[in-house]
C-alpha cells in the first residue's frame, strides 16, 4: 500500500499520465525518511526542509502536507505496511501535469511510500566503505544543488561509475575541484585533529543527518570546521565519514581514511 494525494491505495492502482511533470522535467522533489520503530525520529527536520525546497523549486505544498498531515499519513502507512521496527519511508512531490517547461500551475500531487528494512537503529558499518573520486562531472555551486530535486542524474551517473569500478561509494567533486558530498551522502573529514565538512555554498545537499550531526556537534566540543576540502587532503585524513538520513555515519576505507572511532560515536549520536 501506498499514499497518494492523502488516500491510502494499494500501488497497482496508481496510474500517472505521460504528461506527469516529474517524468517529463523532473519537475519535483523527494524526502527519504528513516523509521525507527514505526515512526520518524527526525521527522520535524524533513519537513523543514521540504518546505525550504518547494519554496525554491515554486511548488505549493497540498493542504494535507501540513505537518500534522504530513506525520500522520507516515504513521498511518508505515502500520498498514507492517513496518513496525526498522524501515524507510518516501515522499515524492511533483507539479501538476500541463505546461511545457513553463507550468500551467503550481500545485502538487504526492506519493508517500513505507517499507521494512533490516536495521532496527542506525548501526556501524563492520566494514569501512571502499570508495573512490568521481570527477567526470563536477557538481555546481549553486542554491539548487543543495535540494533534494527529482532531477538525480548526477548521482545516477556517480552509482554506474561505483559499480563500473568495483566501490561501494565515490565522492563527487565541484567546479573548483573540491570534495562535495558522497554519491548519497553528506561527507565529513578529520584532518589534523579537526572535524571538517563542506559548507553549503560548495554545493552539497543540504542533508538532514548533516543538520543533525553538525547540532549534535556543538554538544560534544569536538574541533569542527565548515570549510573546502581539496582531494589531495584526503590523504592525510585520519577519518572519513559518509552521512545520510536512512543508513546513518558509516566509515569509509580506501583512500586516506581508516579509522572509525568517531562514526562510532555519530552513530550513537543518531540514535540519541
Amino acid at each position: 500500500m501506498l499514499i497518494h494525494n492523502g488516500h491510502l491505495v494499494a500501488e497497482t492502482d496508481v496510474h500517472l499520465h505521460i504528461s506527469n511533470r516529474s517524468f517529463r522535467y523532473g519537475d519535483g522533489c523527494f524526502e527519504s525518511i528513516r523509521l525507527i520503530n514505526g515512526e520518524a525520529p527526525f521527522l520535524r527536520l524533513h519537513y523543514e526542509r521540504l518546505v525550504e525546497t518547494t519554496q525554491f523549486l515554486k511548488i505549493n505544498l497540498p493542504e494535507s502536507l501540513s505537518y500534522e498531515g504530513f506525520k500522520s499519513q507516515i504513521n498511518l502507512l508505515a502500520k498498514t505496511n507492517n513496518v513496525n521496527e526498522g524501515g524507510y519511508a518516501r515522499l515524492t512531490i511533483f507539479r501538476n501535469d500541463g505546461g511545457f517547461y513553463q507550468p500551467g500551475n503550481n500545485d502538487s500531487q504526492f506519493i508517500i511510500e513505507a517499507v521494512s528494512i533490516a536495521d532496527k537503529v542506525y548501526t556501524l558499518n563492520e566494514t569501512g566503505l571502499k570508495i573512490g573520486i568521481y570527477s567526470e562531472n563536477p557538481k555546481a555551486m549553486v542554491r539548487m544543488s543543495n535540494f533534494k530535486t527529482n532531477n538525480s542524474l548526477h548521482y545516477v551517473l556517480a552509482s554506474i561509475f561505483m559499480k563500473e569500478n568495483g566501490l561501494d561509494d565515490c565522492l563527487l567533486v565541484n567546479a573548483s575541484g573540491n570534495v562535495v558530498e558522497s554519491s548519497n551522502s553528506n561527507v565529513f573529514v578529520v584532518i589534523d585533529g579537526i572535524l571538517l565538512t563542506p559548507p553549503l555554498t560548495e554545493g552539497c545537499l543540504d542533508g538532514v543527518a548533516r543538520r543533525i550531526i553538525l547540532s549534535w556537534i556543538k554538544e560534544t566540543g569536538i574541533v569542527f570546521q565548515e570549510r573546502p576540502i581539496k582531494v589531495d587532503e584526503l590523504d592525510a585524513a585520519y577519518e572519513i565519514i559518509v552521512t545520510n538520513a536512512v543508513r546513518g555515519p558509516r566509515w569509509i576505507v580506501g583512500i586516506g581514511g581508516g579509522g572509525s572511532s568517531l562514526c562510532e560515536k555519530m552513530v550513537k549520536g543518531m540514535n540519541g
